[in-house]
């Protein structure tokens, strides 16, 4: 049974899982998140005879993991607001920074 096309061109699902359905499953199994949760699951799956402590600190994983996902998002949407800015900085200044920095890297790599 080829279950692609169902999965590409579902009309009974919600418009917005249509389309996410398949970069969800992909992003689950990945290699860099799977590692990162099965050491979360060790670390907090240590104590299995206290269940509040087990779920306390799946919750503040998972509330940190929320957080710092948040920043990075900031940080990047920020930093791609800005790209004008700092093409126009180092367009006009940059030629007054690469001499010295070129300077100082050749005396720490000579002596």
């Amino acid at each position: 049974m080829n279950l692609e096309p169902w999965i590409f061109s579902n009309d009974r699902l919600p418009p917005l899982r249509r389309g996410g359905l398949v970069p969800r499953v992909l992003t689950s199994i990945s290699p860099c998140p799977l590692a990162t949760n099965i050491a979360a699951i060790s670390y907090v799956g240590r104590r299995v005879g206290e269940s509040r402590a087990v779920i306390g600190a799946g919750l503040l994983y998972t509330l940190g993991r929320c957080l710092l996902y948040m920043a990075l998002a900031v940080i990047l949407a920020g930093t791609a607001m800005s790209i004008p800015a700092v093409s126009l900085f180092l367009q006009k200044y940059m030629h007054f920074v690469l001499g010295p920095v070129f300077l100082l890297l050749e005396c720490s790599w000579s002596a």
